[in-house]
């Protein structure tokens, strides 16, 4: 069941990189695979935060696994927001950064499984890093003009160009 749902897991990735690929090119259906992957991705993490913890006896290491897979679930979705430009996407990377950002500490500073604490700190830190670049976004390389602005902005008067 483990290795279902890990092979489940890469492939909605590898969906979504492509996808991502293809919105970057311009091609079509790019926004259908963003969407599908990263919703289904952000599913499957809220899944894992309910059903993975079960299998481990610690109430507390429980507890952060199940944070720390909502903070995934959060965060995809901000992503999505992001690369989509819909409006949002701030409050979802910052609600989703912000929790990774506090789990991985937890992670760090406790004594977990080790298997389980090195995949959760890789996909922490992953997420925290896609998370920084998007949310604050490269400036542009020049600074726009004010003939720039006013230009697009004013209709053409036909009478005018005589």
């Amino acid at each position: 069941m483990k290795s279902k749902i890990a092979l489940l897991e890469l492939s909605l990735i590898i969906l979504a990189i492509i996808g991502l690929l293809f919105k970057i090119m311009h091609y079509p259906f790019a926004g259908i695979m963003l969407i599908t992957s990263s919703c289904f991705l952000a599913i499957l993490y809220f899944f894992r935060a309910g059903v993975l913890p079960l299998s481990i006896s610690n109430p507390k290491e429980r507890f952060v696994l199940s944070i720390s897979f909502i903070a995934c679930s959060i965060a995809t979705i901000g992503l999505l927001f992001r690369i989509q430009h819909w409006p949002g996407s701030n409050m979802y990377l910052l609600l989703g950064g912000m929790a990774l950002a506090v789990n991985l500490f937890v992670i760090l500073l406790s004594k977990f499984n080790r298997v389980n604490t090195l995949r959760i700190i890789v996909y922490l830190v992953l997420l925290f890093l896609i998370y920084q670049f998007s949310l604050f976004p490269p400036r542009p390389t020049r600074p726009m003009n004010a003939s720039d602005s006013t230009s697009i902005s004013t209709p053409i008067d036909s009478t005018q160009h005589r």
